[in-house]
């Protein structure tokens, strides 16, 4: 029951944070607002659930939550694909293939140096408890 919990709460939390980065950030022509969350959760994903899961102290259900519930409400894949079929659709072929590449180099790049800070972060974490 805490697994539903956490998702729930947590992914509330996550729809606000997206919602206020699409105050926060102006629309345009180029889906800023869309690139940035799915790329900082990228990163976050990569970050959070490698040292949460590392810390041992934290259930898989809150793990869950943070993973599925916040990263999961803050990101869109579905929202960036409208966005690239729509910017195809108005002709700026250039600025949609702009879009996709950026979305995925990036946010691979970023998921992974999430996951490799975590890694140090432990690594100098069992250096200093031994």
């Amino acid at each position: 029951m805490y697994y539903y919990g956490y998702i729930l709460f947590f992914g509330a939390l996550g729809g606000m944070a997206r919602y206020g980065v699409s105050v926060i950030v102006p629309d345009g022509l180029f889906p800023w607002h869309t690139l940035i969350v799915n790329l900082v959760g990228s990163f976050l994903l990569g970050f959070a659930v490698s040292y949460l899961q590392s810390r041992k102290i934290f259930s898989q259900a809150f793990i869950s939550g943070i993973g599925t519930g916040f990263i999961g409400t803050f990101t869109t894949f579905s929202t960036f694909s409208m966005e690239t079929i729509q910017l195809l659709e108005a002709g700026h072929v250039a600025l949609a293939m702009t879009y996709g590449i950026i979305s995925a180099v990036a946010g691979l790049v970023l998921a992974f140096y999430g996951f490799s800070i975590s890694a140090r972060l432990q690594r100098r974490r069992t250096l200093h408890v031994d």
